[in-house]
């Protein structure tokens, strides 16, 4: 990872955001070291080229291994109601889809709510939001992406976009388009909420009428996932043709009986 290459990036797609980079051999975990930062008023970037202490949601390891992935966070100051970031995960996962679409990668990449981007039915990439408070209107808003780019990922439920291409992807190229469709994205989404973004959230979809089961917590539910809601929550139906509207969860596909939906 190079800032000068970054930025040369960010100058050619004409991001003027004031930034200050933090580039760094290793790490714990970039939301971290994010998070122990004074607070600031510009947008601060911290890469990795390796994590030692990577989370994903539910405190979950996130693997990574050092050179050949982006390990990145993003803080930006947010001055407002906690309640305007719900969906946000999901907007997100969206950015980054964008963002590589902008380097030429449109393979059939998807999204299985609520932070997941899978490629043939292989994990490429996650994201995790965390928020440090200064009061009720002053906020932190830390966004923590984590994508196999050129790491060897045979034999593993991962892929990487190596995998996709054949090629070996320039990372720091990738890193300023995240930075550039955030901008571009993000804004809006804080605006006008998830409304925008339905659109594009249903062709990418991964759950989208299937099957699932989704654990929470000592809690499961069984049934057809039918979309978001307009805060970004799973709609999920079950046998018995109530929609339950979920906030988070784990969620896999599941085997139903073809005549359980039938009767509703």
């Amino acid at each position: 990872m190079n800032e000068t290459a970054i930025r040369q990036y960010l100058n050619r797609l004409n991001v003027q955001t004031m930034i200050q980079f933090h580039i760094l051999d290793s790490i714990d975990s970039t939301n971290r070291y994010l998070k122990s930062l004074t607070s600031s008023n510009i947008t601060e970037v911290c890469c990795a080229e390796t994590q030692t202490q990577g989370r994903g949601r539910f405190g979950r390891v996130w693997q990574s291994l050092p050179g050949e992935n982006i390990y990145c966070s993003i803080r930006k100051p947010f001055h407002g109601d906690l309640k305007q970031l719900s969906g946000l995960s999901l907007v997100v996962s969206m950015i980054i889809v964008a963002a590589l679409n902008a380097i030429g990668i449109d393979q059939a990449i998807q999204i299985k709510w609520p932070n997941d981007l899978l490629w043939n039915n292989q994990k490429l990439c996650g994201n995790l939001i965390e928020i440090v408070s200064q009061n009720q209107q002053e906020h932190a808003l830390i966004i923590g992406i984590g994508i196999n780019v050129n790491a060897n990922t045979q034999e593993s439920a991962w892929c990487s976009l190596s995998d996709i291409t054949g090629k070996t992807c320039d990372r720091n190229r990738l890193v300023a388009e995240l930075i550039a469709q955030l901008e571009k994205h993000l804004e809006l989404f804080l605006t006008h909420g998830l409304k925008p973004f339905f659109s594009t959230w249903n062709t990418l979809d991964y759950l989208i009428n299937q099957p699932i089961r989704l654990n929470h917590h000592k809690n499961e539910l069984t049934g057809i996932a039918r979309g978001i809601d307009e805060t970004g929550r799973l709609m999920l139906m079950d046998e018995r043709g109530v929609m339950h509207y979920l906030s988070s969860g784990d969620t896999s596909f599941a085997i139903i009986p073809d005549d359980t939906f039938q009767r509703i």
